[in-house]
């Protein structure tokens, strides 16, 4: 599992029962989700394709931004555990706009 993936899996461990199962498996499957959509992007065979999956990937890391906020809550995780997450998120939402704002403009 890539750095990212691991990284949410740790986040949510700790997670009260109920919420591990609700909140943090939404965000364990949106950290799987958005890496694995963008190689799949590359291996389409449309532009228009390309920008989907990488919209979809997009649309999951906004999703999980908004869950690690939710996180943060008391009797979820400490602030510090997360903090560097969302860092993480930024960086992939900037890999991925450029390439989509690029193909969106020649469609």
């Amino acid at each position: 599992m890539d750095g990212f993936g691991k990284q949410i899996y740790e986040i949510t461990h700790p997670f009260p029962t109920g919420e591990r199962f609700g909140l943090g498996s939404q965000m364990r499957r949106a950290a799987v989700f958005i890496p694995s959509n963008i190689p799949e992007s590359y291996t389409q065979n449309s532009s228009g394709e390309f920008v989907q999956f990488i919209s979809c990937a997009e649309g999951s890391a906004a999703a999980l931004e908004t869950q690690l906020l939710v996180g943060t809550e008391p009797d979820f995780r400490a602030p510090e555990a997360v903090r560097p997450a969302p860092a993480l998120i930024k960086e992939i939402q900037k890999m991925s706009a450029s390439p989509r704002r690029y193909l969106t403009h020649r469609l």
